[in-house]
This record gives C-alpha cells, structure tokens and sequence, in this order.
C-alpha cells in the first residue's frame, strides 16, 4: 500500500480571521448604506449630484417634518432619489411591485438627521419664507405624494378629499 501526503487544510486560523474582518466590513458598509451614514458624512458633496426636483422633493419633505411617504415609483423625482440614496423602499419589495403599486418610501435615519440639522438649511432654496416655500412646493408635488406618515407614530394622514 503506498501512502498519501497528508491533507492540507482548508480552513485555518489565518483563512478564518480574513472571512471574519471581510464579513465585518461588509456589514458594517451594508448598516451604513441602509441609515444613510454614507451620504450624512459628505451630504454637501452628495446634494450637489441632485437635479432641482429632487432637492425640492427633499426639502419639502423636512418643512412638513415627514420621513416617510407612499407614492408611486414610475417617477422621474422618486426614482432619482431612490438610485442616490436619498430615499429607501422597505426591504424586500421587488421591482415589479414598486413599478406598479404604490409603496412607502422613507430617508434613511442619519440622512434624515442632517437634513434636519440647523447647519445645512443652506442647502435648501427657500431660506426666506418658510410657509410661502412650503405651499409652493406642495402644490409642486400634490400628483407625486400620496400620504405622508408621521415620523414618530406611523399615524397616517390621508389626502382631503
């Protein structure tokens, strides 16, 4: 009988630490990506990327202090914002469904928290009259948004009729 060369292992300890840090680092990007950190960080840099709509869309999302919206994605303003970041579908709802049906969209926390902060109101257009802007703007985006959601309680408030 002739004898075979020891196996040599696939896993050890060196293999197991790089899997580990490579899992880690990922994670934490993917955490990153998903509460908006990426773009709080460099958020001046990352608004200058949005065309006028979109950065309306934004600001008169913080006037009216709603995070969350329900409208249509089959939008140029929604789409654009979604592909930037700015606002995330929930997870696990397909492109199918977001094309066709109205879903929620939301700006991820840290994003929402820049935003929000004092310092980067000049990124904003309407610095001047706050209630002028935002009856501007909601009769610029009265057709796109359907429902907004309170931030806090989820509480839903639908459109007059």
């Amino acid at each position: 009988m002739t004898s075979s060369p020891p196996r040599k292992p696939l896993w050890d300890a060196i293999k197991r630490a790089a899997y580990e840090s490579g899992h880690e680092k990922s994670h934490s990007d993917l955490m990153d990506q998903r509460e908006g950190r990426n773009i709080a960080d460099a958020l001046v840099y990352h608004w200058n990327s949005l065309n006028a709509s979109e950065a309306a869309l934004l600001e008169y999302l913080v006037l009216i202090e709603r995070r969350i919206v329900l409208a249509r994605q089959a939008n140029k303003v929604i789409n654009g914002l979604v592909e930037k970041g700015f606002l995330s579908p929930p997870p696990g709802v397909g492109a199918l469904f977001l094309r066709y049906n109205q879903t929620t969209y939301s700006v991820p926390h840290a994003l929402w928290q820049a935003l929000n902060n004092a310092e980067q109101r000049h990124l904003f257009a309407g610095d001047n009259d706050p209630a002028a802007r935002l009856n501007e703007l909601k009769l610029q985006f009265s057709e796109l948004i359907d429902v907004t959601m309170h931030n806090d309680t989820g509480f839903v408030e639908l459109p007059r009729l």
